[in-house]
């Protein structure tokens, strides 16, 4: 998973928005989450909770097929 803010400090957006769209030109399963939020707000305890949330139900997908 990639997460950035939509109001990157760095415009680091930009760039993860471009590898989102070649990622589903290859038909990719990888996930990318966009927050309402800058470079360092991205770590909001909201946002974190989002992150955390999606990497367990990721892990319980994984444990199911191993």
């Amino acid at each position: 998973m990639v997460s950035v803010g939509n109001y990157d400090n760095n415009y680091l957006n930009y760039a993860v928005k471009l590898l989102d769209a070649e990622m589903q030109k290859v038909n990719s399963t990888f996930v990318f989450a966009y927050y309402n939020a800058d470079h360092f707000l991205v770590e909001l305890p909201e946002n974190m909770k989002s992150g955390k949330e999606f990497l367990e139900r990721r892990y319980q997908k994984w444990l199911e097929h191993h």
